[in-house]
């Protein structure tokens, strides 16, 4: 087992925490940054955009997500998951990223047709 960590940190990031002096460089060019100051302790934050890059550089390291173990906060608990849980949780949060960015656009679009026929929608529903 190794001394080296990764764990989701919020829904838009995850952290590598550990002895990870040795990789400081690398971790930098997979764009990763030092904060000595996150939850939990020091470590180094990533956006999940990048969590692809992190995963092929731990395997070429030989440092495997199971090895280290994969932590999930749900509902504020820590909870350990396999890479194919993680393999889907990752796809699922891609999906509602994709779904989240469409009803934005949907938003913005009925809000263009309230206005250009002069639409008002009610405030409150009241049953």
């Amino acid at each position: 087992m190794t001394d080296i960590t990764f764990e989701k940190y919020s829904d838009k990031s995850f952290v590598i925490r550990g002895n990870t002096t040795p990789y400081k460089d690398e971790l930098v060019e997979l764009g990763g940054s030092f904060n000595p100051r996150l939850k939990g302790g020091a470590g180094w934050i990533f956006s999940n955009y990048s969590e692809i890059k992190v995963n092929k550089w731990l395997q070429n390291k030989n440092i495997s997500k199971k090895d280290i173990g994969v932590n999930i906060v749900v509902d504020n608990n820590v909870v350990v998951v396999d890479d194919d849980l993680e393999s889907e949780i990752i796809e699922l949060r891609k999906i509602i990223s994709r779904c989240d960015r469409d009803l934005i656009f949907l938003k913005g679009k009925l809000t263009d047709l309230e206005q250009k026929y002069n639409i008002t929608s009610p405030k409150r529903l009241i049953i």
